[in-house]
């Protein structure tokens, strides 16, 4: 099997011995075979390469999380990964993150639909499908993903602004927190 890093792209090398033809001539011209679709085993390496993750099965990826990964992969910036339910374990949470799969595909101009619904049910061909779409997607805007984009990482910055917002949102606000106006509205 191929390797997920591998060309997949296999151009015939045409020798003129092999068609009959003669020396410093070519043979027929064959048009180049279609790019082969990894396997779901490759796909799933491929995946946890790049995202350093340890994904064992398609249907896992149904929460959303590797997928939104995957397009912050090729528009950094452009995935609200701090806004991921990073512990969804529930359809609704899966529904939450695939809705902002839904919003950085319309962000990123990227003209596929996420079926919401079927995802978030653990679909393997529905997350099998999308989990290819994004393997070609990235191979075609970012082939050096799995050596460069810094998965672990930017998982760690989301769950950090995550947990600043928290923070934020749980602490009373001060009068420092308001406008001057405001104040005097409030009678501060």
């Amino acid at each position: 099997p191929l390797s997920p890093t591998a060309s997949t792209h296999a151009h015939a090398r045409l020798s003129p011995h092999r068609h009959g033809g003669e020396r410093g001539r070519e043979g027929p011209r064959r048009a180049a075979r279609p790019m082969a679709m990894p396997g779901r085993l490759e796909l799933v390496e491929w995946l946890n390469s790049v995202l350093q993750t340890d994904y064992r099965r398609i249907e896992s990826l149904s929460d959303g999380v590797a997928f939104l990964q995957l397009v912050d992969a090729c528009h950094p910036g452009l995935a609200a990964l701090s806004k991921l339910k990073f512990d969804a374990s529930h359809e609704q949470d899966y529904v939450h993150n695939l809705g902002l799969l839904e919003d950085a595909f319309r962000r990123c101009k990227i003209s596929r639909a996420v079926d919401v619904v079927q995802l978030s049910r653990c679909s393997f061909q529905y997350n099998l499908e999308m989990l290819q779409f994004l393997h070609a997607y990235v191979d075609r805007h970012y082939p050096t993903a799995p050596e460069e984009y810094p998965g672990y990482d930017r998982r760690l910055e989301a769950l950090h602004r995550q947990a600043k917002a928290q923070k934020w949102k749980k602490r009373a606000p001060s009068p420092l927190d308001f406008s001057k106006s405001e104040l005097q509205n409030h009678g501060m």
